[in-house]
């Protein structure tokens, strides 16, 4: 085969963890919910964390929880924290991302009661069944 010829045949495969996001958005789940923009660009970069209503607190706080924390307390540095010693703003954006890993964590739990959504082990497996029909 010619190095710079395309292959003729490409199979194209879904990850895993986007075919379980695509039957949680075929389940009722809002497609930000179930695909949010980073994880989405994680499964493409060949990365599988868990879709975020089913991510454990390790995931929460190091994709979301830790970016918003070091956000945050960089804001708030430049912005009203002039005289706050660095250890107090580390303390302080430390804090927030841990604060938002278990707002979202709680959030994950309560739309998966609120819509009756199976565990993670049946959602993998139904997921992974669909997505390979042999």
């Amino acid at each position: 085969m010619n190095p710079y010829e395309a292959p003729r045949h490409v199979e194209t495969r879904v990850a895993p963890m986007e075919a379980c996001a695509d039957l949680l958005i075929s389940l009722g789940v809002k497609p930000s919910e179930a695909k949010p923009p980073v994880f989405r660009a994680l499964w493409r970069m060949g990365f599988e964390p868990r879709p975020p209503l089913y991510a454990s607190m390790a995931q929460l706080l190091l994709l979301p929880g830790a970016p918003a924390g070091i956000l945050w307390a960089t804001f708030m540095r430049l912005t009203v924290w002039h005289h706050v010693p660095l250890a107090g703003v580390a303390g302080g954006g430390a804090f927030f991302g841990c604060f938002l890993a278990g707002a979202m964590g709680w959030m994950a739990r309560r739309t998966r009661v609120k819509k009756g959504l199976p565990s993670w082990s049946e959602l993998y497996r139904l997921a992974v069944a669909n997505d390979n029909p042999t």
